[in-house]
């Protein structure tokens, strides 16, 4: 999916990326030398297994959500990587 960064946090081992994507907003916790900069659009790829989900209402963790097995065997590849 396409994403914009809103902002780009820097977490001492890690990056946090506050994302934006058709209108809703997502954090992602990247490998620190993501080069991705705020106002940059990049792909972004998702690894469902190991996604963390809320409810927007309650903030609470959904983690009775069960993800189709078919989903969770495409989507091993890497979390962000920067356009072209």
């Amino acid at each position: 999916m396409r994403a914009t960064v809103d902002v780009n946090e820097m977490m001492g081992n890690e990056k946090f990326l506050h994302l934006i994507v058709d209108g809703q907003k997502f954090l992602a916790r990247v490998d620190p030398r993501t080069r991705a900069r705020p106002g940059q659009e990049i792909d972004v790829l998702v690894d469902l297994g190991r996604a963390h989900l809320f409810d927007a209402s309650t903030n609470l963790a959904l983690d009775k959500v069960e993800i189709p097995e078919e989903l969770r065997e495409e989507t091993q590849i890497p979390f962000a990587t920067e356009s072209v």
